[in-house]
């Protein structure tokens, strides 16, 4: 099962801590993983490396194709 997560990171130290933060100061992330069953990682047989990869290209082209979006370098 491959999973593309989305997290936001706000840093309070640019705000109130009772208001909202406004839109420009939220960093969204992006995540593409796979979860695998206990014993296919126990015992290796399921190698999902090219199938994140690919769903990590897929998730990065329609980011990019997303004039509001400011892509950063991934690590």
């Amino acid at each position: 099962m491959l999973w593309v997560r989305c997290v936001s990171v706000f840093d309070r130290k640019f705000g109130p801590v009772d208001l909202p933060p406004r839109g420009k100061d939220v960093t969204w992330t992006c995540i593409v993983d796979a979860d695998l069953p206990f014993f296919a990682r126990l015992f290796r047989r399921v190698d999902p490396t090219s199938a994140v990869e690919k769903l990590s290209t897929e998730v990065g082209a329609i980011l990019q194709a997303e004039q509001a979006i400011v892509l950063t370098a991934r690590p």
